[in-house]
């Protein structure tokens, strides 16, 4: 297997930070604040802002910073609760009453950790926005289909 290059593995932990916080629903600031916790609960004193998040996310980053372990951890002890919303809260959309989708931000969700593996050359917002596109407008688009099946 193949070494990565240091420019490689700083896009691949920008994609992943990005991703893992998307799929939490976390602001960078909401993000910042959680590895700073973490940290505190190790006994670490980090200054980390949302700032900082932002400047790897978006690849200003030479280097991969020493918070990340931090953020790892608060990723770890915060897993995303995507089939919990799913299974509790199903909203129902009639096509010939064999179809149950989540809710749109539940979906959303869905749909952004399905396409964040795909096409690393795709932008973050592109995805972003494509999975609220789809989260909006997909239950519609069942129910239209639904009448020429039914």
């Amino acid at each position: 297997m193949p070494v990565m290059k240091k420019s490689d593995q700083i896009d691949y932990i920008r994609n992943w930070v990005r991703q893992e916080r998307l799929l939490r629903d976390w602001s960078t600031r909401v993000l910042a604040e959680k590895a700073t916790e973490v940290a505190k609960a190790n006994n670490v004193q980090i200054d980390l802002k949302q700032q900082s998040i932002s400047y790897l996310e978006l690849g200003h980053m030479k280097s991969i910073p020493n918070w990340l372990q931090f953020v790892e951890q608060a990723f770890e002890e915060n897993p995303p609760k995507l089939l919990g919303k799913v299974y509790q809260k199903p909203q129902s959309f009639d096509c010939n009453g064999k179809t149950f989708l989540p809710d749109e931000s539940s979906l959303k969700k869905i749909l952004i950790g399905l396409l964040a593996p795909m096409e690393d050359h795709i932008p973050w917002d592109s995805k972003y926005r494509i999975a609220s596109s789809l989260a909006k407008n997909l239950p519609k688009g069942i129910k239209e289909v639904g009448m020429f099946l039914g």
